[in-house]
């Protein structure tokens, strides 16, 4: 039992890699993936689609109509979003903190009692 333990795990010799003729044996089909694939009557081999639930249902020409409608006015949509952002983001100055160049809180006002500490 405890012989068989580390049976898989040894590593081969240089004789099992090179064959009888000294010729380095190149080990295939190990960890190959295979596709499935179709002919056609002309030869011309092409793999499955995968299918899924959203590509099967079908849409009427509103939606079409609508989701092109939405794909061509998206730049537009997302340039006016910018805009109304930046609007929202501006304060007055008396509400924004002031930064230096390493993000510290530079000090406006100094308190009367600071210089006694």
């Amino acid at each position: 039992m405890e012989e068989d333990l580390g049976k898989g795990l040894q590593m081969k010799s240089q004789d099992e890699l090179i064959g009888k003729d000294g010729v380095y044996k190149k080990r295939t089909g190990i960890n190959k993936f295979i596709v499935p694939t179709h002919t056609t009557s002309k030869g011309d081999k092409f793999v499955d689609a995968l299918s899924s639930l959203l590509s099967t249902i079908p849409r009427s020409k509103e939606e079409h109509e609508e989701l092109d409608d939405l794909n061509n006015k998206f730049s537009e949509r997302l340039e006016k979003k910018k805009q109304d952002d930046t609007i929202q983001e501006g304060t007055s100055s008396k509400e924004k903190d002031k930064f230096n160049k390493n993000k510290k809180r530079v000090v406006t006002i100094q308190r009367n009692d600071s210089d006694s500490e």
